[in-house]
């Protein structure tokens, strides 16, 4: 037989139903460590991608200098570790995990295990040769490794400080005794509510109460921060200016230090360099100066000499002029050339007539010569002199209207007698003849010896006209070669002084060049200073935007927390009236 119940035949579940809004949690939502799947997974990370090997990179760092990473540490060393530094790392990080595993000899076993025990989703990339030796080609999986170890450290972190969970586990099972207790307290017919509530409004008191004193305390303690960072903004604002302002100060002043030992050592080098070329100027100088003397004694030793540069522009006029003048003068001497030669040949044969005319004067004074011969058979009546030979002589004639004129061949022939010829007879009177020929030979001596005259003047001057040319060509080669010396003298001073002048200029040149570099370095060097302030500047910036971020957040998280609170009585609240709807109202 059925027991009748007042109960009601369909009671609902007294846990919370799923309609209800979703709970707020100040802690982050916790992730299972372990994985139903051990399945080999496609990786799909870009372990050899820079920017996903320096995420690596700087999350094991931090993870290491946040802890007291004991051995030693760097950039460098996580870029290519050795591996007795890689083991040291892993056992670092994995006791944090567990602290009680002991390693064996076979290292890289152990890891072995442990990435399977964790469930490593990527375990099937590393293998014992890679945890061996540590090369440049299988680092780049073995850090995502560390890095994921990293993040297990702070998966298991969060779990073992997750008391929220706990007391959320805490506030579920007081609640529900709250409700087991009120109902057995309606059955028993007991329906004091207000005692049932204050008694869990108690012991939620009594669990909270740690927290809400802590939040108080808190809040107190953050007004009186808040106050105090008022006031210490309030009066401090100019000493932190100033502060940073010494903190760039003195990080320029370093800057400035290690540019000015830079610009020193510079400055030695340079000024050694600088005495080099102040002493290669002074040796230049003297050497100007040397041959500055010696072009002032060129200079006296041509102002001490006769003849000066005008006097030689002079000459040298006269020298063109006499030339002309010379090569004018050369057809006149060839005329008076030719003429003395004529005159000559004129006088020789004048001379030769004439001796030929006294050696046959003289032929005819000593013998009685016939001038005027006569054949007795022909006549004539003309002044004819002839003189046939006979058959065994040559013939001998005297023309008509000259003088007789005989060869020196045919002088043998004036003593011929022509009385041996009976053709022949001699008509005539001589002494005249003789008379007028003797006045012909004075007039021809006469002439002869102004030949003479005449010849003995023209040969005087041709005499003294060669020698003043040759006294003029003499001069001239003097001048040409006094000339061509001061010309190559002046001309090797001129070379000498130039070259000076040009290497005395190239100097100077780099000297000037080296100090516009000296100039440009140590702009450069300022701007990189000032440019460094700048940038120091804007970290500070930076970081005062975090600090306040961060001051944000934390006020947003005490709201959040403040809000889940109040969630947690509005749902607590919920669930009461949800328990007096279960119960009727007849009960009631």
């Amino acid at each position: 037989m059925q027991r009748t119940n007042m109960t009601p035949t369909r009671r609902k579940s007294v846990k919370p139903s799923t309609n209800l809004p979703p709970r707020f949690s100040v802690s982050m939502p916790r992730q299972s460590v372990m994985r139903e799947e051990d399945t080999k997974r496609r990786d799909a990370r870009q372990v050899r991608d820079r920017d996903y090997q320096q995420t690596c990179q700087d999350i094991v760092y931090k993870f290491l200098v946040e802890n007291g990473y004991q051995g030693v540490l760097s950039v460098k060393t996580l870029q290519a570790p050795s591996l007795k530094d890689f083991q040291t790392i892993f056992k670092f990080i994995f006791s944090f995990i567990d602290s009680k595993f002991e390693f064996s000899q076979r290292f890289e076993e152990d890891i072995m295990t442990i990435l399977k025990m964790y469930k490593y989703a990527f375990s099937s990339e590393i293998n014992r040769s890679q945890l061996i030796a540590m090369t440049p080609h299988t680092w780049p999986a073995v850090l995502s490794m560390l890095s994921w170890l990293v993040g297990l450290v702070f998966c298991f972190e969060g779990v073992g400080e997750n008391s929220n969970l706990q007391e959320e586990n805490i506030l579920e099972n007081l609640f529900f005794d709250f409700v087991c207790h009120g109902y057995q307290k309606f059955l028993e017919g007991d329906e004091d509510e207000e005692n049932l509530d204050e008694e869990l409004n108690i012991k939620i008191n009594n669990m909270y109460i740690d927290s809400f004193n802590e939040i108080e305390e808190k809040r107190s303690i953050l007004k009186e921060i808040e106050n105090k960072i008022e006031n210490f903004n309030d009066k401090n604002e100019e000493k932190l200016s100033l502060e940073n302002r010494k903190n760039g100060l003195l990080k320029d002043m370093n800057d400035l230090n290690s540019a000015k030992k830079l610009l020193d050592e510079k400055q030695k080098k340079y000024e050694n360099y600088v005495n080099k070329l102040t002493e290669e100027l002074n040796e230049f100088e003297n050497e100007a100066n040397q041959a500055k003397i010696e072009i002032e004694d060129l200079k006296n030793i041509i102002s001490t000499q006769k003849i000066n540069p005008c006097d030689v522009r002079v000459m040298n006029t006269e020298k063109e002029i006499l030339i002309k003048e010379l090569e004018n003068l050369k057809p006149e001497k060839e005329r008076l050339l030719k003429m003395v030669g004529e005159f000559e040949n004129i006088y020789v044969s004048k001379v030769d007539e004439g001796e030929k005319l006294l050696f046959d004067l003289k032929g005819i004074r000593n013998q009685p010569l016939p001038f005027l011969i006569s054949k007795e058979k022909e006549r004539e009546e003309k002044m004819d002199l002839k003189f046939n030979s006979c058959e065994q002589k040559n013939d001998l004639f005297v023309e008509k209207g000259n003088s007789p004129q005989k060869s020196v061949e045919n002088s043998k022939y004036l003593d011929f007698d022509f009385r041996i010829c009976e053709e022949y007879k001699i008509i005539g009177n001589t002494d005249e003849y003789v008379d007028t020929i003797d006045k012909e030979v004075i007039k021809e001596r006469d002439e002869f010896t102004k030949y003479e005259i005449s010849n003995k003047e023209l040969l005087e001057s041709k005499s003294n006209d060669e020698s003043a040319c040759k006294e003029m060509e003499r001069n001239i080669k003097i001048m040409e070669e006094k000339l061509y010396s001061v010309g190559k003298i002046y001309l090797e001073k001129k070379e000498l002084s130039d070259n000076e002048q040009q290497k005395s200029r190239k100097e100077l040149e780099k000297i000037e060049s080296d100090l516009l570099r000296l100039q440009l370095d140590s702009n450069n060097s300022l701007l990189i200073s000032e440019q460094t302030l700048q940038r120091a500047k804007i970290n500070v910036d930076r970081i005062i935007q975090t600090s306040k971020s961060e001051k944000d957040e934390v006020e947003k998280l005490l709201a959040n927390f403040n809000e889940n609170l109040q969630s947690y009585y509005k749902i607590i609240r919920s669930y009461m009236k949800e328990l007096e709807n279960l119960v009727p109202k007849d009960i009631l």
